[in-house]
C-alpha cells in the first residue's frame, strides 16, 4: 500500500491451518517508495519468515494480490526497472533460495480475496499519513 508516497506492507503466514507469523510493516515514505516497492518489501518479508520454519520437501502456496509481483518474481514478466528493482533482486534472490529446500508456488488472488493483509498495511500507516 502506498497513498500519499507512504509504503507499508501486511502479510500473514499459515503453517498447517494455523497463524505463524503476522507481518504488519511500515516501509517508508518519501520518493523512493512506491506501491511496487511497498508489494516487493511484502514479499520480501514473507520469504524471510519462511526461511525460519519451512523443513526440506515442505509445500509451500504464497498468495499475493499483485500480479507485477508475482509475474516477474515466477519469471513471466522481466523485471526492467523502476524504484522496485532492488526490491525484487533482494524478493527473487529469497524466492530462489527457498525454492532450492521446498516447493514453493506464487499465486495471484484478487485484492478483494487479500482483505486480512490489506488491513495490515493499512494498520501499518504512520499517524501524520492519515491526515
Amino acid at each position: 500500500m502506498n497513498p500519499g508516497g507512504y509504503a507499508t506492507c501486511g502479510a500473514i503466514v499459515y503453517v498447517d491451518g494455523k497463524v505463524e507469523f503476522v507481518v504488519s510493516e511500515y516501509i517508508g515514505n518519501g520518493p523512493r517508495f512506491s506501491n511496487n516497492v511497498a508489494e516487493y518489501a511484502g514479499l520480501l518479508a514473507i520469504l524471510r519468515l519462511l526461511k525460519l520454519v519451512v523443513r526440506p520437501g515442505d509445500e509451500v502456496v504464497i498468495y499475493g494480490d499483485s500480479d507485477l509481483v508475482v509475474k516477474q518474481v515466477t519469471g513471466q514478466w522481466k523485471a526492467r526497472g523502476g524504484l522496485y528493482l532492488p526490491w525484487y533482486v533482494k524478493a527473487r534472490n529469497a524466492f530462489d533460495e527457498i525454492s532450492f529446500t521446498c516447493s514453493v508456488t506464487l499465486k495471484w488472488i484478487p485484492r478483494e480475496q487479500n482483505q486480512i493483509a490489506d488491513q495490515l498495511c493499512r494498520d501499518a500507516m504512520p499517524m501524520e499519513a492519515l491526515h
